[in-house]
């Protein structure tokens, strides 16, 4: 899977069902009001995986088998959302090459990256 295409994606499908009803390219200040409303959807929907958590039965295998991992879909898809509205390809960005740099610089960083938790 390409992440980069995924989030052109993503953004596209939001936007034809509504979510993007003043979409056009990260370049207006006003769009900073766009990115932190859709933050707070992000939001919402770890929101709605840990409710889905918290309902789970005793058993430890439910997890793999309830709506709790369709919620972390929608944290994604709707990160993706986000990355495609920002048309990082137009600044010659990859979102795939920055995850990637995320995780190099996260391998060497202390446990728990110097923190109590």
């Amino acid at each position: 899977m390409n992440l980069d295409k995924t989030a052109v994606k993503a953004f596209k499908t939001a936007d034809e069902h509504g979510f993007w009803p003043w979409a056009g390219p990260f370049q207006d200040p006003q769009d900073l009001l766009a990115l932190s409303q859709k933050l707070l959807l992000i939001q919402s929907e770890v929101t709605e995986a840990m409710n889905e958590l918290r309902s789970l039965p005793e058993d430890g295998d439910a997890v793999v088998h309830s709506e709790f991992v369709s919620e972390l879909a929608d944290i994604v898809i709707r990160t993706l959302d986000v990355v495609g509205f920002m048309s990082l390809e137009h600044y010659g960005l990859s979102f795939e090459e920055i995850i990637k740099d995320k995780m190099a610089t996260n391998e060497k960083r202390p446990a728990k990256h110097g923190k109590r938790f």
